[in-house]
């Protein structure tokens, strides 16, 4: 725990330790480092010259000081919470097996014409399904400072694998085609939010972009019945053996990554990261 508030107070003053000459009222400067401000008090901390109040200084420092403050309130995981929470909007399952069929026709010893019945392949079944799974995440985010957190951005991306099949218009393309031949890439949905003011004890809820899921197979086993088919080969010309042209795809949550800042004094953006898993926001948030 200490070493969490040293890193959050290092990365603090890295931030905002630009400026160290103040000028009050009466246009006096003072050469000093800026360690914090006392909202309750209105009061600057220095770090020679002690606690100083906050209404001496000129207009322009003023705004520097509130900006600092601003910041250091927004770095405090204790006054600033972040929480990210994977979410689930909707899933949707779509299963059947058949059987395939030929048509037998017949003339029975007394009948003057022809009829026909519909015959199934007993030995032989094709499963077929399809899931959509929309994913996503929700960041919760809690202003505990006594005083409001302005201009906020929250950027999110959701990166996921999707799979897409080598063959993917025909179902009977011949036997050098193998269904279960897929090709993976990355994709990645972005959003982007902005929050003009989160005033003090205020939380909100921002939503990432969704990634639709798909899982597709298709299982097809050999025709054994060779009354009905004499050959496997011989089922389709061209086609090749029954149980090669099965196919599966299925697609892959890599992660998400949320990204909510701040503006500071020299109109750079101070970042806070949240990602799951972890190590994806050690990466360059461009390198998605």
């Amino acid at each position: 725990m200490k070493l969490i508030l040293f890193l959050i107070i290092f990365i603090s003053s890295l931030v905002n330790a630009d400026k160290n000459a103040f000028t009050n009222l009466n246009g006096k400067i003072l050469i000093d480092d800026l360690i914090r401000f006392k909202y309750e008090s209105q009061e600057v901390i220095f770090e020679n010259s002690g606690s100083i109040p906050l209404k001496i200084f000129a207009d322009d420092d003023k705004r520097y000081i509130l900006k600092y403050n601003e910041i250091e309130g927004f770095l405090s995981s204790f006054r600033f919470k972040i929480n990210l929470e994977k979410k689930r909007w909707g899933r949707i399952k779509y299963e059947h097996s058949r059987t395939p069929f030929y048509m037998d026709v017949f003339k029975n010893k007394y009948d003057n014409f022809y009829k026909h019945k519909v015959l199934l392949a007993d030995d032989y079944e094709e499963y077929d399904s399809i899931s959509l799974d929309a994913q996503g995440y929700s960041l919760y985010i809690k202003n505990q400072n006594l005083f409001p957190i302005n201009n906020i951005i929250v950027e999110s991306k959701i990166i996921y694998e999707k799979e897409i099949y080598n063959n993917a218009s025909g179902i009977y393309l011949g036997e050098n085609n193998n269904f279960s031949d897929v090709t993976s890439t990355n994709l990645i949905n972005y959003y982007e939010e902005q929050i003009l003011s989160l005033m003090p004890g205020e939380d909100i809820t921002i939503y990432s972009p969704c990634a639709v899921l798909t899982r597709h197979s298709l299982d097809r086993e050999i025709i054994i019945d060779e009354s009905i088919f004499p050959t496997q080969e011989d089922i389709i010309e061209g086609f090749g053996n029954w149980d090669e042209h099965s196919r599966e795809k299925r697609d892959n949550l890599i992660g998400v990554w949320f990204r909510v800042g701040i503006s500071n004094n020299n109109g750079n953006i101070v970042w806070r990261n949240e990602s799951y898993p972890d190590e994806l926001s050690e990466n360059a948030w461009d390198s998605y």
